[in-house]
């Protein structure tokens, strides 16, 4: 007869292995629950725990060994059925077993119930008694910990430890709990520690006392402004007769907390606290797989606001790829959080220069001139010497100042680089086109020092030199400036086909938007003029004209007028040549023009009137340029001027000594549309071989 099935949970009680098994299960889960509730209410070390876990698996296969052992021994002793033999047709009587003695299983004398529980009890007994000790003797242990904060830091990855809060009644005890902590992590290789002097110079940047204390919030905040890569916050207090240590982590940019430590001790064993809070710090420092990533410091100038620092460090960004407008918007958010944001005012400045706006330039510059005297001489430095380069026209006294710079501070790429621009301005292009070098080595991502460097090695006849500082800016990430930069080698050296190829190129893949268009369809209408393609060297100047008057970029859109003045001179087309000029000087009249801006703009205009054959105004106007021309740039640009009108006026002769004397001052020899002057003087001499030599070397007529 079939016996009957038991229900599921019936066979299941029934299989010994798996009865202790559920009955094991469930006292580890109470023991580990009682070990971690005394363990947070005692400070148990955080090796408590695992050893706990460590010793229930240990125990788990000598349990399950001692239930097999005793159920095999159980079962032994049973008679075991043995199938009838059949003797000559006879049937034989059932032979009964011989049972089996325990002592026939190797490991009975071992696995017994007995024995294994009380393995077990001895085992927790002496981990509890341990535990105790450590507790009781207030060794310093760690008894929390959680979070990671990266792998191995990197060798520019810092971190700041905070002076650690205390209890009320003892705060002594805070500082060389801190600065034992410092130290530790010190030996660390995963770890650079923020030091305390550099603490106190950044505090005077922000304008507080040094013996401010660094608490979390502003420690977060100099962790921002100095791109550390992590802040660890402490804190200090009371558990019976010992001391709790607690420190976390956090990252600078969000306050994020990626590590936190605790560790406990009694008062005579804080140290030795520090240092396993310390270990295991280091531990989840370099142990994760998690990327913790510095962040670029902010620059160290001096504002009592982070934002408006934030704003000015996205300023900085953007002057370094060249949008100017969004550098002088940022800027002035900057300026608007700290009015008193000297640094931010010069940055406008210069922005503001470099759209050759320059009353506007001369207004920022003079405002962080008055407040230079609350900045770090750094600044200081950088700020009187851009407003002896910008106000005061003198580049001698700039580069005093820039040298004074280098030679506090040799890793300034911004002094450097203007060192640079100021050097060739005296027309000492060795000395500029070694310090652009210094710049580019010191800041190889940022395009102002390539194109200095690349304009000196053009002075200088390096032409190899210059071609592989465009490829090295554009292989570094420049890729927009450093395409105009070879534009600009390629025309140097006079390889129109190349310089042809890389206008296409330029004007086919720059957005109508961008803040190069203007420039781009100026250059190139320019180009197209020296080489004969007027038609096409109007269509490309009017749009320039109309993109620099729409941004307010008055210089250069009266350079851009002067130019097309005569693009369209040379088509014969007077008329439109006249009214370009009418038009631009309706739109924006000369006397609502600032100064220095008006000084400059009347250059283009005068120029323009020279084409057109307007000696009288053309004279008026070299006139009053001429009544200040003690600057360099001044002298050089009057000599330019002065050849136009002489041009203008016949006076051939006279319009190439100008030309010559400028060239020496200022301007260089290889720009192919000032050929077209220099031509047409050589023609009305007349020298026609001269006049035809020059005419071959830029013009490759096209309808």
């Amino acid at each position: 007869m079939t016996e009957p099935r038991r229900p599921l949970f019936g066979r299941i009680r029934a299989i010994p292995l798996v009865r202790v098994l559920l009955v094991y299960a469930a006292a580890s889960w109470v023991v580990l629950q009682v070990v971690a509730i005394f363990g947070s209410q005692f400070g148990l070390p955080t090796w408590f725990f695992p050893a706990t876990v460590a010793l229930l698996l240990i125990g788990l296969p000598i349990i399950l060994g001692t239930a097999v052992v005793q159920d095999w021994l159980r079962h032994a002793g049973e008679h075991v059925p043995i199938p009838d033999l059949e003797i000559a047709g006879e049937r034989e009587a059932a032979v009964a077993p011989v049972p089996v003695p325990a002592s026939a299983h190797p490991l009975s004398r071992w696995l017994t119930w007995k024995k294994s529980i009380l393995g077990g009890v001895l085992a927790f007994t002496a981990l509890g008694i341990v535990g105790t000790v450590v507790v009781l003797r207030g060794t310093g242990r760690v008894t929390e910990a959680y979070g990671v904060a990266g792998a191995a830091f990197g060798a520019r990855s810092r971190i700041l430890v905070t002076d650690f809060e205390a209890p009320p009644d003892e705060p002594d005890i805070a500082a060389p709990v801190r600065e034992a902590l410092t130290v530790d992590l010190q030996q660390s290789r995963h770890v650079n520690v923020y030091g305390r002097s550099q603490i106190a110079g950044l505090l005077r940047l922000m304008q507080l006392p040094d013996t401010v204390r660094v608490s979390e919030q502003l420690g977060l905040e100099i962790g921002q402004r100095e791109g550390l890569a992590a802040v660890l916050a402490g804190r200090i207090s009371r558990l019976g007769d010992n001391y709790v240590l607690s420190a976390r982590v956090l990252r600078p940019s969000t306050g994020e907390e990626l590590i936190a430590v605790r560790t406990t001790a009694a008062r005579e064993r804080v140290l030795e606290a520090v240092e396993a809070l310390s270990r295991e710090v280091r531990s989840r420092l370099g142990e994760s797989r998690v990327a913790l990533r510095a962040s670029r410091p902010l620059p160290q100038v001096t504002t009592r606001s982070l934002e408006a620092l934030q704003r000015y460090a996205q300023a900085e960004d953007a002057l370094a790829r060249g949008d100017q407008e969004q550098a002088i918007d940022l800027a002035e958010v900057s300026i608007a959080l700290d009015p008193e944001f000297a640094m931010a005012y010069r940055l406008a400045g210069v922005a503001h220069r470099n759209l050759l706006r320059f009353s506007e330039a001369e207004r920022y510059t003079t405002r962080a001139y008055e407040l230079r005297d609350k900045l770090s001489e750094r600044e200081r430095l950088h700020i009187e010497a851009r407003y002896a380069e910008g106000i005061l026209e003198d580049a001698s006294e700039a580069i005093t100042k820039y040298e004074l710079v280098l030679s506090r501070y040799p890793d300034d790429s911004r002094a450097a680089n203007n060192l640079a621009v100021n050097a060739w301005y005296l027309g000492d292009y060795q000395r500029a086109y070694q310090s652009a070098l210094r710049a580019v080595e010191l800041d190889p991502y940022t395009w102002q020092g390539y194109s200095n460097a690349i304009s000196s090695a053009h002075r200088l006849a390096y032409w190899p030199v210059a071609d592989s500082l465009a490829r090295l800016a554009m292989s570094r990430g420049l890729t927009e400036r450093a395409t105009r930069f070879l534009w600009r080698h390629v025309v140097a050296q006079g390889d129109w086909a190349r310089a042809d190829a890389l206008c296409d190129s330029l004007l086919a893949s720059t957005p109508v938007r961008s803040e190069y268009r203007g420039d781009d369809e100026g250059t190139c209408g320019i180009l197209d003029m020296a080489r004969g393609r007027i038609g096409r060297a109007t269509e490309r100047l009017r749009r320039a004209a109309e993109i620099r008057s729409g941004r307010g970029q008055l210089l250069l859109h009266y350079a851009t007028i002067s130019n097309l003045v005569q693009a369209e001179l040379l088509r014969g087309r007077r008329g439109e040549a006249q009214a370009a000029l009418k038009q631009a000087l309706a739109e924006h009249p000369l006397d609502s023009i600032l100064k220095p801006d008006w000084f400059r703009a009347i250059y283009f205009v005068a120029s323009a009137a020279a084409q057109l054959g307007d000696l009288a105004t053309a004279e008026r106007l070299a006139a009053a340029y001429a009544a200040d021309t003690t600057t360099w740039d001044r002298a050089a640009w009057l000599l330019r001027l002065q050849a136009a009108v002489a041009l203008a006026a016949g006076a051939y002769d006279k319009a190439l000594d100008y030309d010559r004397r400028a060239v020496r001052r200022h301007f260089g020899n290889a720009v192919a549309y000032d050929q077209l002057y220099r031509a047409q003087a050589f023609d009305g001499l007349p020298q026609r071989d001269s006049a035809i030599v020059l005419y071959e070397e830029v013009a490759s007529p096209q309808s």
